[in-house]
């Protein structure tokens, strides 16, 4: 849960305990009161007046505690679905229903942390749709965000249950994968190139194609989320320059080297899938 849910719940916590501590105290005070005023009066309070008094005010606590028992319960119910649906709505991107960048943020934070701690690979994949511009050009925006849509589904396919798709923004998207290598992730990014070269084959979609970036942190020495997903974008830039529809693998070691042929040691590949044609001649 995130720390907002978490605030959620524990403000619902301290509104449930002063419901009943209300619902048992009024008619408990209220009896107090009544003793008070009677003795000020000068009253007599025997025995059996004070055990009647004390019986009819217990019967009432506890006709008030169990009643208020069962609306907070209701309430609490309720109130839990909607605050479940209130987070769960600020870490969803609205268009996709991927993860928004914010739950994403959150993830890559503990996951790097994690594989530092454990000195465990987590790789990161950027996957950026090509030509989205020209399909809202020539298709209309609707079919730029189908085509989005889409894409999302298609990742969400091929990832694992463990994997977060996320979408950064824009024509943008972000797979993090834990306890995941860069040859794990080039395999997963195949199985989105064909399923989107299957899905333009037989029409059920415009012709789309995406180009990856991918980048591994091994564990082994600190780094930040944004050098991850800066050297994934590097890569992703890479493939881009290439030709689009293929997929490009950053530079093994810390995040922050170029992915660039002429940098030495680089690990780039490329699908066997061709360059992408401009979609204004493949529509035609």
């Amino acid at each position: 849960m995130t720390e907002r849910g978490a605030a959620l719940e524990f403000r619902g916590i301290r509104l449930v305990l002063v419901a009943l501590g209300l619902g048992i105290g009024s008619p408990l005070l209220f009896l107090l009161l009544r003793i008070v005023a009677a003795l000020a009066h000068g009253a007599p309070l025997g025995r059996a007046s004070l055990a009647h008094e004390l019986s009819v005010q217990l019967a009432t606590v506890g006709y008030i505690a169990t009643s208020t028992l069962l609306v907070v319960l209701i309430c609490g119910a309720i109130a839990r679905r909607v605050i479940d649906r209130v987070v769960l709505t600020s870490l969803t991107d609205p268009l996709t229903q991927a993860a928004n960048r914010r739950a994403l943020e959150a993830r890559m934070s503990t996951e790097i942390a994690r594989a530092a701690a454990a000195r465990i690979p987590v790789t990161l994949m950027v996957v950026d749709v090509d030509q989205l511009k020209e399909v809202n050009d020539v298709e209309g925006h609707l079919a730029g965000d189908r085509a989005l849509c889409t894409v999302a589904d298609v990742l969400g396919r091929a990832c694992r249950s463990r994997d977060m798709v996320a979408r950064w923004g824009g024509d943008e998207f972000v797979v993090l994968m834990a306890r995941t290598g860069a040859p794990e992730a080039m395999a997963v990014a195949e199985r989105v190139h064909k399923a989107l070269r299957a899905l333009s084959a037989d029409g059920r979609s415009l012709p789309l194609s995406v180009s990856v970036g991918i980048a591994e942190y091994d564990g082994t020495q600190p780094t930040r989320p944004i050098a991850l997903f800066e050297a994934a974008d590097r890569a992703l830039f890479n493939a881009k320059r290439k030709g689009r529809n293929r997929t490009s693998i950053a530079p093994a070691g810390p995040p922050g080297r170029r992915a660039d042929d002429e940098v030495s040691g680089i690990r780039a590949s490329a699908t066997n899938a061709s360059p992408a044609t401009p979609l204004a001649a493949r529509v035609k």
